[in-house]
């Protein structure tokens, strides 16, 4: 089981009508769901969340954008960051993978017990 304490969670993700694994999280977490750059910015300058949730089915460019916002409005902070791959849309390359160990990828296709596992390494 996750922390049952309040999270903020952004799920920056282009298939809105996509729901698996975020049905995996808490109902005490607040979610916030964006789709594009811009609400990105206006949501990071509201406030930081405590995890993201970052779509590989971006092209690698405005993956990189969203790194690029996310890096600027940490400052200090340090918050963990989990792609997660949707299957049915295709996926040429996911960034970041090449750093090993230190990466969690899930996918729609993610088990409940592997969704808990991924977010228990970083939470």
């Amino acid at each position: 089981m996750l922390p049952s304490y309040h999270f903020k969670v952004l799920i920056i993700e282009p298939n809105i009508f996509l729901t698996k694994p975020y049905h995996y999280l808490p109902n005490t977490y607040t979610l916030t769901r964006i789709s594009d750059i811009r609400r990105a910015q206006i949501e990071l300058k509201k406030s930081l969340p405590d995890l993201i949730l970052l779509s590989a089915s971006y092209p690698p460019k405005h993956s990189l954008r969203y790194l690029e916002l996310i890096k600027k409005s940490m400052g200090e902070r340090i918050i963990p960051i989990l792609y997660v791959v949707d299957f049915s849309a295709k996926v040429s390359s996911i960034l970041g993978t090449t750093w090993g160990g230190k990466v969690n990828i899930l996918s729609t296709q993610t088990t409940q017990k592997e969704f808990f596992t991924a977010m228990r390494k970083i939470l």
